[in-house]
Order: C-alpha cells, then sequence, then structure tokens
C-alpha cells in the first residue's frame, strides 16, 4: 500500500502536469483550429475596445479563415476507421474445441456489448482525438451503480436500528435504496486530461498515470465516507476553475464543480494489484487496490515524438500552411472591401446628378468640364495564384490529394481496389496504431467481463 498522503498527491500532480505543458496547450489549441477558431478568443474584446476608444483608428483588421484542417483531419478519421472498422474473436487454436467454445462465448458477449453501449460511437470520438490531439485514451470499468433494478435493500428501524420484517419474517424492502445490476462504462479520456510520470521515457513504460476532469459537487460528496471530508469537498467547490470544453472547442469557467484528480499505479512489484486514488488538491475521496488487479487505461498515440513520452498530431505541420492560406484570404477580402468598389473621377468644376433610370439602365448626368472616369476596383486577384499554391503544397504535403480525387470520378471495381490498397499503404502506419488500440480495449473489456459478469447474465447472451 503507498503511503502517500494528500499533499504528497498534489505535487506528483503539478509535477505532471508541468513536465508535458506545452504539448498539452497545443492539443488543445489543435481543437480550436479544427473547430475554425483560428485567432485568439480575445478578438471580440478587441473590437469592443476598438469602438470604444478613441485612441485607435476606426479601421479594423479584417480575419477570414479557410479551414482545411478540419477536412484533412477528417480525410485521415475516415480512412482510419475504414480501415479497422471493428474487432471479432478468433480461437487460438482453431483445431481445439476448448478454444472454439470460448472464442465462441468471447464473441457473443462483445458483440452485444458494442450494440447496447453504442460503441461504434465511441470508436469514432476515439479516432477524431487520435487524428486532432495526436493522442486516445480509454478507460473501462464497471460501474455498480449503473444498469437495471435487480432488488432493494432491505429496510432499517430508524429507532432500534435493526432491520424490519413483515409478520410472515420476510424482510421489508427500502424502494429508497435500490440494487442496481451494474453495467460497464467506456469512458473517452480527452489526451490533455491524461497525465503521466516526468521521468518515464513512454507512456507505456510510466509507472502511474493521472486523469483528471471536473464533477458535480453532489457526486463527489456521495463518493466520501466520513463528514470530513464532504466538509472539505464542499470547501474546494467554491473554487472557480477556467475548463477546456473538448464538446465545444473552448475555454469557461466552472464553478460548484470540483477537479478530481484519479491516480491509477500500474501492477508492479511494489504494488502486485496496482493501486488508484481518487482525491481533490485537498483531500483523498477514496483509495485502494485496483479491482482485480486489471490495469483500466488503455492509450495510443498517432507520431511519436523521440525525445518525449508523448505524441503529436499532423495538424503540427499543416499550422504554417493554414496560417499562409488565411492571411491570404485575408488580404484578398481587404483589397475587395478598401479598393473593390469602382470610382468616378471627375474635372474640377464638374457636377453629377441622377439622369433618371430605365429597367435595367441607370443613367447620370455630369455638367461641366470633360467626361468622366471610371477606374475599376481591385478584387484581390493578384494574391489568389500564391494561396492556391499553398493549398495545393499542403494537400501534397498531408497526402490526402489523391484519396479525395478518387472518390470524386466513377471508377471500375478493379481500378477501385487498387486505389483502396495504395491509400491504405499511405495511411497504413497510423492505421495499425489505432487499431492495436482498438484491440487492446476489446481485451480489456473482456478480462473484465470475465471477472464481473455471473452465469444469469451470460447465459442469454
Amino acid at each position: 500500500m503507498p503511503n502517500l498522503s494528500a499533499a504528497d498527491l498534489n505535487q506528483l500532480y503539478n509535477d505532471a502536469e508541468s513536465c508535458d505543458k506545452e504539448i498539452l496547450a497545443e492539443m488543445r489549441s489543435n481543437q480550436l483550429l479544427i473547430a475554425g477558431d483560428h485567432y485568439k478568443k480575445t478578438s471580440s474584446k478587441f473590437l469592443q475596445r476598438m469602438k470604444e476608444t478613441t485612441d485607435l483608428s476606426d479601421q479594423q483588421k479584417l480575419r477570414l479563415v479557410k479551414n482545411h484542417i478540419a477536412k484533412i483531419t477528417d480525410t485521415y478519421v475516415h480512412n482510419i476507421l475504414s480501415h479497422a472498422p471493428a474487432t471479432t474473436i478468433t480461437p487460438n487454436n482453431e483445431a481445439e474445441l476448448q478454444d472454439q467454445k470460448t472464442a465462441q462465448l468471447c464473441k457473443s458477449v462483445w458483440e452485444f456489448y458494442k450494440r447496447n453501449s453504442q460503441l461504434r460511437k465511441k470508436v469514432r470520438d476515439f479516432a477524431a482525438d487520435f487524428v486532432g490531439s495526436g493522442e486516445c485514451a480509454a478507460k473501462i470499468f464497471f460501474d455498480p451503480d449503473l444498469g437495471s433494478v435487480i432488488g432493494y435493500q432491505q429496510a432499517m428501524d430508524e429507532e432500534t436500528q435493526e432491520l424490519k420484517f413483515d409478520e410472515f419474517g420476510n424482510p421489508v424492502p427500502d424502494y429508497d435504496k435500490p440494487v442496481m445490476a451494474g453495467d460497464f462504462v467506456f469512458e473517452r479520456v480527452l489526451p490533455f486530461n491524461l497525465l503521466r510520470d516526468p521521468e518515464s521515457q513512454s507512456m507505456e513504460e510510466s509507472p502511474y498515470l493521472i486523469v483528471r476532469k471536473m464533477m458535480p459537487i453532489q457526486k463527489v460528496k456521495d463518493m466520501c465516507d466520513t463528514q470530513e471530508k464532504k466538509d472539505a469537498i464542499v470547501a474546494s467547490s467554491e473554487t472557480t476553475f477556467l475548463v477546456f470544453d473538448g464538446a465545444t472547442a473552448n475555454y469557461g469557467k466552472e464553478k460548484n464543480k470540483v477537479l478530481i484528480r484519479e491516480h491509477y499505479y500500474k501492477p508492479s512489484k511494489q504494488y502486485p494489484k496496482g493501486y488508484y486514488f481518487i482525491a481533490t488538491e485537498t483531500t483523498i475521496i477514496i483509495e485502494g487496490e485496483l479491482p482485480f488487479g486489471i490495469w483500466p487505461l488503455r492509450w495510443a498515440g498517432f507520431d511519436k515524438i523521440p525525445t518525449s513520452a508523448r505524441a503529436r498530431s499532423s495538424i503540427k505541420r499543416m499550422r504554417p500552411y493554414q496560417l499562409e492560406i488565411n492571411r491570404t484570404a485575408s488580404m484578398i477580402g481587404q483589397a475587395q472591401i478598401t479598393l473593390g468598389e469602382p470610382k468616378l473621377i471627375l474635372y474640377n468644376g464638374s457636377k453629377i446628378s441622377n439622369g433618371g433610370s430605365v429597367p435595367g439602365v441607370r443613367a447620370i448626368t455630369v455638367t461641366g468640364g470633360g467626361d468622366p472616369k471610371v477606374i475599376e476596383g481591385a478584387s484581390g486577384d493578384n494574391y489568389l495564384p500564391y494561396m492556391q499554391s499553398q493549398i495545393t503544397e499542403l494537400y501534397d504535403v498531408m497526402n490526402v490529394k489523391e484519396s479525395d480525387s478518387a472518390r470524386d470520378q466513377a471508377q471500375d471495381p478493379y481500378t477501385m481496389l487498387y486505389t483502396s490498397q495504395k491509400n491504405k499503404q499511405k495511411f497504413l502506419k497510423y492505421c495499425e496504431e489505432f487499431e492495436e488500440f482498438y484491440v487492446s480495449i476489446t481485451e480489456l473489456f473482456l478480462e473484465l467481463a470475465k471477472v464481473y459478469l455471473e452465469d444469469d447474465v451470460l447465459i442469454p447472451m
């Protein structure tokens, strides 16, 4: 049993957060780029300040976004999911009858839970994290408070604190305390909320991992077993946190919630069955050995960094191209706004007036001087070739140009098969990494199902 206090856990958390601070910030900014927020969120305050102050120019800087990053990341996700759409169970030795029966049972259980837990949607989320953030992580565990109601706890007399029985000697149920069947939870762990040991060379070698998340106060208080811990939770809930929301790809303030740190120690010589802590900044809520000694976390990385334990997204390569595309598009828009309207030049002393109009024709009358001159407005076409070259180079660098064009034209079956195999080779590195992650999720679930599912649940499956 590790002899760690809340202060020790807090120090471990701070060290783990600081060692990967830059790459975790990059993961969060990647989500903003995919969502189309390519400029700082202070832009609205900037514009408001320009309107209110008298020291700044009235002209506002135009900033446009041509979001090619979202399209390319979607293409990567589609290719990965088409390569690894699902997993299945096969016998280790196809000639052995016992292996065949075991594989058949495991496959039945796995297919049942894939249908009932909407696993395909979760796998799409994992693939989106894998490409967008550069990492994906999952936590699978059994929650005894989920599932269907299978009964009720026995009622207790408030005065005598003894269990209640009816006149026939049968236990009296307490309908306020149901007993649930329990169910498995496939939790998506956002990569920027997953921390590791600063001294580890890889995520696989890290002796512990830390998962951080925000939870409602009441749910955290229900996990506490003493009143002292509940009071500490209420005190810590008064703090306001600035939290990055992966669903909206934006920052927001969270109050009346508690930042939970889940510390998981892998089974080792020091901790034969592993260990876990669920704590806040000041209080350890619950701790104990990992249930059945099973490690509940799985992780995969997109582009491994040789000098770091973390992985990077392909968005790192797309940033400079997207920056130039946005800058050039903004220059085109700015040229159209400032110089885009045609200009009418009159001689000194000339006057212009409305000359009447007929359907489809407008006329003007000029008195005095010579004929006016018309200067056509600028459309910013001089920036267009450069912007198009940057877009072409971006798709060439990311190796997705051919896969896009292949979908846009009709092909015979043999050509489609060749194109599919060619695309598979281009994305093989990333597809195999995600495929191994998907297989590890399947193996972890079956390992948990083996110890948690009873015969009365397995037989219908």
